[in-house]
């Protein structure tokens, strides 16, 4: 019977994993919005594939631990959510990567069956993560040639080398300096390998990384309770629930400390300086209630992102309102699976570290040879950092750590595979069913990471034509050309990516800026079909059926109309409930409400209800801090006239003369106040600062004057 080990096969894999590891760690792409995670994912899909392909050569895996029933019933789980939640194909898109993870730690599985192998792939490993470390540090000397976007950023000081972001480079390096401390045990290898952790622990340190250090810190814990068990215990079934006891009865005394001093020195109990780390515990609070709402299946697997913001707090509201960030990820990442997949998600979250964990223990302890004891010991070290790391932030939505993270499961299955007794080569059916459905699941996700890849590439050059397009002057024969030329290239898009919601965004934009108002319904009603809980683009949405519904009353289609602004202040006080402190929703609402009150003038009715809807929305509207407050006064300033209040009318003019001084509307206004008044003098000081104005920033004053 021919070696598992040794055959061609097996052989051509772990050639594949030793290739695809530094591409993986290194790759970037600058033409795509992530320069990082769609050339990295691109990759993993192509080592799964043949790995897929190679799969059906020379024997099968050996029997393990039990991780391929534990992956299948991870993914599975996801899967079923993501089927039964609102939004079923964000979720399906969104499973590529998880997908691609577990065939990579099945192939890792396959391939590396004995320890000096795996030590070999580890070696790897910490090679291509130093050499990201070492790109870092050209970032630092001002030495980078790839172009990113800005190097004038806080992100970018904190040396984000192929990661695309400081913390993602610190998931990442948290595994890597255990790896290569761990390599150091071997004689041969022990002077590059320290070599290589202090790189690694040198760009961790610049990071800035705050949970870095702590999983680095709970990592010697456990070794320390390790060794201490063993003096205790010796190498007995004892051993590892003495370890994980002392580990728990350190970090509890640890924390506990920690705090207490904290809060003797700072008066309270966590940093709350940091508006960063607010923002954090909040949505650590937004997620547990996420987990309480749906606590069987939870959103969906990737649905955090479109729906959390029904749950934010009102310090994430603000957050959004006066910042415009939101976060796309929980920095839990154990909440995060149970927001996803609801408890039982949670506890199969919980059960892969666990597994990793005890697996890697129990192997340290049992190892019949220094290699396998070393090897298990680092493997069991790596998953504990990772896991506590994990509760800080969201390693496994982060392509080289969570890749990794399987990576080291498998090997740490296939190792103890390899002590077990083989079995023959000839395999069952079962066995042929399972490489096939290994065969479809590669190829989808080959499909989903071309699909990733290339709707990024397209978002980013559409992104880019916008940006162009808005900056240009308005009016002119130029904006007109390039407004077309961006419009049929977004409905191209739209077309070939329909699960991308950036593009409807895209597309939705550019119509409301030129007056399409039905398309831009359209577009901004199918971004929401996929990114439900936006209030900005719910705000858009409200705007574009008003620019619909004000159409259809200026050609008397008052039914038609009502309609329309019926929908557009449902689509308005959805944003609003979402995000009461945002501007957006409340700059629709004022002008639903008056275009509501110019039909009821229209059509003979009372508008006098309407106009108090007016000033309520529009008072709002200016505490929310519209940033196009002209038309705010002026709505003010006509239902002042109307009931004869000029000297508020009067203040209100003054407001919008001395923000747009050229806006023929005002001036208007202006006429109607002084027609009315009978003292002429009330807006003499906002006409004289206007006039002065105007007359600085034009050869001479505009034709309405």
């Amino acid at each position: 019977m021919e070696s598992s080990t040794n055959n061609p096969a097996r052989i051509a894999e772990r050639a594949l994993f030793y290739g695809w590891v530094p591409l993986f760690v290194l790759a970037l792409w600058p033409y795509t919005v992530n320069p990082c995670e769609p050339p990295k994912l691109l990759f993993a899909a192509v080592l799964v594939l043949g790995c897929s392909v190679l799969a059906f050569f020379g024997p099968s895996a050996r029997r393990g631990a039990g991780l391929g029933l534990l992956l299948a019933l991870w993914l599975g789980w996801q899967t079923l959510c993501g089927l039964g939640s609102e939004l079923p194909e964000n979720s399906l898109w969104s499973l590529t990567a998880p997908t691609a993870w577990v065939l990579t730690a099945l192939a890792a599985r396959r391939a590396f069956a004995d320890p000096d192998r795996a030590w070999r792939l580890a070696a790897v490993v910490v090679a291509a993560l130093a050499a990201a470390s070492l790109y870092g540090f050209a970032q630092l000397a001002g030495l980078d040639p790839f172009p990113w976007s800005s190097t004038a950023t806080t992100e970018y000081r904190g040396l984000p080398s192929t990661f695309g972001h400081p913390n993602f480079a610190g998931h990442a390096l948290v595994p890597g300096i255990i790896l290569a401390l761990a390599l150091a045990t071997r004689p041969r290898l022990r002077l590059p390998a320290l070599a290589a952790a202090l790189v690694m622990a040198t760009h961790l340190w610049f990071t800035g990384m705050r949970g870095g250090p702590v999983a680095l810190a709970a990592a010697m814990v456990l070794f320390g309770a390790w060794l201490a068990a063993g003096w205790l215990r010796g190498a007995g079934p004892g051993r590892v629930p003495l370890a994980l006891l002392l580990t728990v009865l350190v970090g509890l005394a640890a924390t506990g400390t920690a705090l207490s001093a904290y809060r003797a020195t700072h008066n309270t109990w966590l940093p709350v300086s940091d508006s960063s780390l607010v923002l954090r515990y909040n949505s650590a609070q937004g997620a547990a209630r996420m987990v309480l709402d749906r606590p069987v299946m939870g959103v969906g697997p990737g649905n955090y992102e479109p729906l959390n913001a029904a749950w934010w707090t009102p310090f994430e509201q603000r957050w959004y309102a006066l910042r415009g960030l939101r976060n796309d990820h929980v920095h839990c990442e154990f909440l995060e699976a149970g927001a996803e997949g609801g408890l039982p998600g949670l506890f199969l979250h919980f059960l892969l570290f666990s597994w990793a964990l005890l697996a890697g223990l129990h192997l340290a302890g049992c190892g019949t040879t220094p290699a396998l004891r070393q090897l298990g010991l680092a493997v069991a070290l790596c998953a504990f950092a990772m896991g506590i790391d994990g509760l800080f932030g969201f390693n496994l939505h982060v392509p080289v750590s969570s890749g990794l993270f399987f990576v080291l499961l498998g090997m740490l299955d296939g190792v103890i595979g390899g002590l077990l007794p083989s079995h023959p080569v000839r395999r069952p059916i079962p066995a042929f069913a399972g490489m096939a459905l290994g065969m479809v699941l590669a190829v989808a996700v080959l499909a989903g990471a071309i699909g990733h890849f290339r709707a990024d590439r397209a978002a980013l050059r559409d992104q880019s034509m916008l940006g162009q397009w808005s900056s240009s002057p308005t009016g002119g024969a130029e904006r007109y050309s390039m407004q077309n030329a961006l419009l049929q290239q977004l409905l191209l898009d739209c077309r070939e990516f329909p699960a991308d919601r950036r593009l409807a965004e895209f597309r939705g934009r550019v119509c409301l800026g030129a007056g399409h108002f039905g398309a831009a319904a359209d577009a901004f009603s199918d971004a929401l079909a996929k990114y439900p809980a936006n209030p900005d683009t719910l705000a858009d949405l409200a705007k574009a059926l008003h620019g619909q519904a004000a159409g259809r009353a200026g050609m008397g289609d008052w039914p038609g109309a009502a309609f329309l602004l019926q929908r557009a202040e449902s689509a308005a006080e959805r944003g609003r409930e979402l995000c009461p402190p945002l501007a957006a929703p409340h700059d629709a609402l004022w002008r639903i409400a008056d275009l509501r009150a110019e039909m009821a003038r229209d059509l003979g009715n009372d508008d006098k209800p309407q106009d108090q809807r007016v000033l309520d929305e529009a008072h709002a509207a200016l505490q929310a801090g519209v940033t196009d407050v002209v038309p705010v006064y002026r709505a003010l300033a006509r239902i002042a006239l109307r009931g004869e209040r000029r000297d508020e009318a009067a203040e209100l003019i003054g407001h919008a003369l001395d923000r747009a001084p050229d806006a023929p509307e005002t001036w208007r206004l202006v006429e109607a106040l002084s027609a009315s008044a009978q003292d002429g003098s009330l807006l003499l000081d906002a006409v004289s600062r206007a006039y002065a104005t105007l007359k600085r920033d034009h050869a001479e004053a505009p034709a309405f004057l």
